[in-house]
């Protein structure tokens, strides 16, 4: 079992930091400004037995593939991964097919300037028959953030009688857990070490982005709606998930059927920004978050 943190190649455009792993992955275990604290987690104590082999989730951010099944999403990724394309701002990593048949890369590209990371998720499929899968791009942060995901923009039963969105329970999910804060604007989640049961949700994400608040910082994750497509998960293209001290922020592309040896890729662009000061009310903060996410490029 690991117990020591892997050595990373590092990249940066002199503003923020990006680390990857080269004995495992394709994954990402470090991501913050130049100098400063990493805002995602190293959990070098999980691991789950599977008739595939001993999964570890490691830290930080991975690709994982949905729908979740036992024991096809927990093939291990402990491997070393093929490194093409360095330069100082972006790198494609590229593992050998798993032990469930999917063959994953994860490119990454830092913006020439700023904190915006770009990270191209791709699964393809290895085995001798059709798959229906999607690319699940998955980022556990530090156990001091909080998960943010956005509300539909509110409006009255006068304005609006029709539902606005999904909102997707898992058989475990608890409302009356006070992790969970369910506002007018924001949906929160945040962890508890003295509560190890887990709590998750997931929903259909028109504003395309989900965030962790932590001390001082705000990550947000952008990532892709279609109004028409098939989700996972009865229609979730974001998820957040903890137990006790441990936080996942998650995307979804759509589901699709998967040739042979065809792929599908997924696409999330990161922000790395200073918390606002000020008033952090929840309409406040709704609207700094959704500002901050409406001025980068799509």
């Amino acid at each position: 079992m690991e117990t020591t943190t892997p050595e990373l190649l590092t990249l940066s455009n002199g503003v923020v930091e990006i680390g990857v792993p080269t004995d495992r992955g394709p994954r990402v275990l470090h991501y913050a400004m130049a100098g400063g604290s990493n805002v995602l987690a190293h959990t070098p104590a999980l691991f789950t037995d599977t008739r595939l082999g001993r999964w570890q989730p490691t830290g930080g951010h991975r690709l994982w593939v949905a729908p979740e099944r036992m024991p096809g999403s927990y093939a291990p990724d402990d491997r070393p991964v093929r490194v093409s394309s360095r330069s100082d701002r972006d790198v494609l990593l590229e593992a050998d097919v798993d032990a469930s048949g999917i063959e994953k890369s994860l490119g990454i590209a830092l913006a020439p300037s700023g904190s915006g990371v770009t990270l191209t998720h791709r699964i393809t499929n290895r085995t001798c028959w059709p798959v229906r899968v999607a690319p699940w791009a998955i980022t556990i942060v530090d156990p001091a953030a909080t998960a943010v995901l956005p509300q539909p923009t509110w409006r009255s039963h006068a304005e609006q009688l029709v539902p606005e969105r999904r909102l997707v329970q898992w058989a475990y999910t608890d409302f009356t857990d006070p992790r969970w804060r369910f506002g007018p604007s924001l949906i929160t989640l945040t962890p508890d070490a003295a509560r190890p049961g887990a709590q998750k949700i997931g929903a259909a994400d028109a504003h395309g982005w989900a965030a962790a608040l932590g001390p001082g910082w705000v990550f947000i994750k952008l990532f892709g709606w279609e109004p028409t497509a098939e989700y996972p998960d009865l229609g979730c293209n974001a998820e957040v998930f903890t137990a006790a001290d441990y936080l996942e922020v998650e995307s979804l592309a759509p589901l699709t059927i998967v040739e042979p040896d065809a792929s599908l890729s997924h696409i999330e662009r990161w922000l790395l920004l200073p918390a606002p000061e000020g008033d952090l009310s929840e309409p406040a903060l709704a609207t700094w978050l959704n500002g901050a996410a409406r001025q980068q490029p799509s």
